[in-house]
């Protein structure tokens, strides 16, 4: 795979772990074949961050569409990097400074 997309979210109580689960579930089964599907819910900071890695950036496209219609009351970042780089770029909000995964 070439690029990581990931998606954050705040997570806090059961019922934002069972969207966790649903969302994933949704990129699995609507996503392509050449697309991973992870996700982490992070305790510590309140944060789910779902991960996908895929061969194509377009995906990237099609993420931040759903990412804005269907999530956008929980959303608190998305980005995009190629895999062996440190540096992200914001797919929403535009104005994303400071993108971390941990």
């Amino acid at each position: 795979m070439k690029y990581q997309i990931v998606l954050q979210w705040a997570a806090a109580s059961i019922s934002d772990y069972d969207r966790m689960i649903e969302v994933e579930s949704m990129l699995i089964d609507n996503l392509s074949e050449d697309c991973e599907v992870d996700v982490t819910m992070l305790a510590r900071v309140r944060r789910t961050s779902l991960f996908i890695r895929t061969m194509f950036a377009t995906h990237s496209t099609r993420l931040r569409v759903y990412w804005l219609v269907h999530l956008r009351s929980k959303v608190c970042a998305s980005a995009y990097r190629e895999i062996g780089e440190n540096e992200y770029t914001a797919l929403w909000p535009d104005d994303l400074v400071g993108f971390s995964v941990a």
